[in-house]
């Protein structure tokens, strides 16, 4: 009996030993999924929304993204193929027209919203951006400035769901 006393105790601090030098598992890329809204803003203004239905492979620490989507403007419609990698808190998303024109998204996460820049390479263009699930739509406040004729993201984003 002692001798088995002896194994069992033997095998339990070789249990305790070997949890206590697992390293943690590493984070998970944050999953973009299903049909996720935003809003572009430049220069105090949001001007443009955008829906995309995308899908997140994992591998590892990075994420890659792929789907499709819609810029509106509130009078112009551009349907884009969506690209990109996720890591655990950032989204990066390339948005290609049939011109194969591109607007770059940089976001981190912040609980159900991403925010972050966009920019618009070939025209020198860039700002803010904000987007969430669609289910989470009404999270993204939209803004513009009284007069502006292009009232924009406000009912637009609203016509997008």
């Amino acid at each position: 009996m002692p001798g088995a006393l002896r194994l069992i105790g033997s095998t339990l601090l070789f249990a305790v030993l070997i949890a206590g030098c697992s390293s943690p598992a590493a984070p998970s890329p944050f999953r973009l999924a299903g049909v996720w809204g935003g809003v572009m803003n430049s220069g105090g203004v949001d001007f443009m929304a955008f829906a995309m239905d995308v899908t997140t492979v994992v591998s590892s620490s990075t994420g890659s993204v792929d789907g499709y989507g819609i810029l509106v403007d509130g009078t112009v419609e551009v349907y884009v193929s969506v690209t990109g990698t996720t890591r655990p808190s950032e989204v990066r998303l390339t948005l290609t027209d049939a011109a194969s024109d591109t607007i770059v998204l940089d976001g981190s996460v912040e609980g159900a919203v991403v925010r972050g820049s966009w920019s618009y390479p070939a025209g020198g263009l860039s700002g803010s951006m904000r987007m969430t699930r669609e289910e989470n739509i009404d999270l993204l406040t939209v803004g513009s400035r009284a007069g502006d004729p292009k009232e924009a993201a406000s009912g637009v984003l609203d016509d997008l769901f």
